[in-house]
């Protein structure tokens, strides 16, 4: 290795910085202090900035502690050279200029540098600095073009990137459009008020039994009924005539089902904006009109409900007080009974008395029980031998002229409920359906009792069935039956349509109050 520094005095070269308005850090690597001072000097005055190290391994360090812009390294070198010292370079920091620095005697050296993916190599001792500046502005200068280059190939992969993501988002989006097509098409209508095509997906004709190939043979117009066929046509020539778009909603009887489709009709327009003819945007609404219909429904149910709760609030308020009062006229009239036994009369009247306050007592556990303020001994409890046990009483109760027809199976399980609401349930729509045909010379009465089980929320008159097992009790007459207004009043307290004194109102609304009190 030359110790001879490198020579100062050239009168040719001046100091020039470079064009850079950040100063370059040049790290020189080199074991002779002398070369490393005379380089250091000469660059600093040049404008760089100088980081200096006396080997390979203090390079290395300074290379993973601050990268430099370049690197003028010695390839001789105590403890770690020049060529590992490249090789870690190369590996760790690519795209940062490495120029060899060596003496003449070691070309073989130079020759593996260059290789290894050295830039340049300089000769010592350098005696012409002006070689020395060209060759750093040139690996420096190339460096900068490589960077950018490198910085504008990442800027056009992000370009690409974004620009093949928004192309895959919207083929995701057009095949999502696509495949919900089985429920929008769009018609295409000639001079003739005749379908002339039909555009859709491949699955139409199975969804709706519309043909793509040959729409004119399974005209969608003539599938509808005359007055709607009628009204589309109409909306039609308005679209011809005044431009503007017709929207329409129509009933369609379909080889596939019964459908309601929305036709939003406009005019087709070429490039000059000049007519062309009239296409029909179709769109299935019918799970639409099937909710409309539900939430009706639903709105007429809740409204039933609310009355009903209404009512048997007010009902079991006043019931609770009127309760109160029944147990003290009971109690002084059990008395009054107990102090007149030697006077008959008085104690008729009495026991008439007492067994109307019992009979008011009874009305009165009904509306408690349609209102839940009477307290039920609830459990587990079998309902079949509760219900045969319930029909035996009908039979015995009802006249010969009603023939039963009873199907109680014993399998049918469970329920959490109390057997004497159960009885009662029974009991009075047993008599609510003898009431209902006794004006028959003969009628039939019907209770049937199963196991069932509900998959799915069932909506019923004023609740709706969680999924699970169920035991379904029904009871059906051969009687007249009732008028939709009737029906809806069914459940309510009081309300009945027998003549004054033969029916208090209370029947089906106590039966009401046990069901749902009981979850069904």
């Amino acid at each position: 290795m030359s110790s001879t520094p490198p020579s100062l005095d050239s009168e040719s070269i001046a100091p020039t910085a470079p064009p850079n308005h950040a100063a370059p850090r040049i790290l020189i690597v080199d074991d002779d202090a002398l070369v490393r001072r005379g380089l250091a000097t000469y660059l600093s005055d040049s404008g760089y900035v100088v980081i200096e190290a006396e080997d390979g391994e203090a390079g290395l360090e300074r290379i993973r502690s601050a990268p430099p812009d370049l690197v003028l390294s010695d390839l001789r070198m105590p403890s770690m050279d020049g060529l590992e010292l490249l090789d870690h370079a190369v590996r760790e920091r690519p795209g940062m200029p490495f120029i060899v620095v060596t003496g003449q005697g070691v070309m073989q050296d130079v020759i593996t540098a260059l290789r290894k993916g050295a830039w340049d190599f300089i000769a010592k001792p350098v005696t012409e600095m002006a070689v020395l500046e060209h060759a750093l502005k040139k690996a420096l200068a190339t460096a900068a073009l490589l960077e950018e280059n490198r910085l504008y190939r990442q800027q056009l992969e992000a370009q690409v990137e974004s620009t093949q993501h928004r192309l895959r988002a919207n083929q995701a989006q057009l095949r999502s459009v696509i495949a919900s097509f089985h429920e929008a098409f769009v018609l295409v209508i000639d001079d003739h008020d005749k379908v002339a095509a039909v555009l859709g997906p491949p699955h139409l004709a199975e969804y709706y039994g519309l043909s793509l190939e040959d729409a004119k043979a399974v005209n969608v117009l003539d599938r509808l009924e005359p007055n709607h066929a009628q009204a589309l046509l109409e909306a039609v020539h308005a679209v011809r005539t005044t431009g503007d778009a017709q929207i329409r909603e129509v009933p369609i009887a379909l080889s596939t089902g019964d459908f309601y489709l929305e036709f939003t009709i406009s005019r087709m327009r070429d490039e000059n904006d000049r007519m062309t003819g009239v296409q029909a945007f179709v769109r299935d609404i019918t799970r639409r009109k099937t909710a409309e219909a539900e939430t009706l429904r639903l709105e007429a149910q809740l409204r039933q409900s609310q009355k009903l709760e209404a009512i048997g609030a007010l009902a079991g308020g006043i019931a609770h007080d009127f309760n109160n009062i029944l147990s003290v006229i009971i109690g002084y009239t059990h008395m009054a009974i107990q102090d007149s036994r030697e006077n008959p009369a008085v104690q008729t009247a009495l026991d008439e008395v007492y067994a109307a306050a019992n009979r008011a007592a009874g009305l009165i556990r009904q509306i408690l029980t349609f209102s839940r303020r009477g307290v039920a001994k609830k459990g587990e409890l079998q309902v079949a031998p509760i219900a045969k046990e319930a029909v035996k009483m009908l039979r015995a109760t009802l006249p010969s002229t009603v023939d039963f027809e009873v199907e109680i199976d014993p399998q049918c399980g469970a329920i959490f409920g109390d057997p004497t609401e159960l009885n009662q349930v029974i009991l009075n729509l047993g008599v609510n359906a003898y009431h209902a045909m006794r004006e028959a010379e003969h009628g039939r009465l019907g209770i049937f009792l199963k196991r069932t089980h509900v998959d799915e929320e069932l909506p019923t008159g004023t609740a709706v069935l969680q999924p699970g097992d169920y035991v379904h009790l029904q009871v059906a007459d051969s009687g007249c039956g009732m008028p939709p207004d009737t029906i809806e009043h069914i459940f309510e307290p009081f309300f009945t349509t027998k003549p004054v004194g033969e029916g208090t109102g209370m029947g089906l609304a106590t039966v009401h109050g046990i069901v749902t009190g009981s979850k069904g």
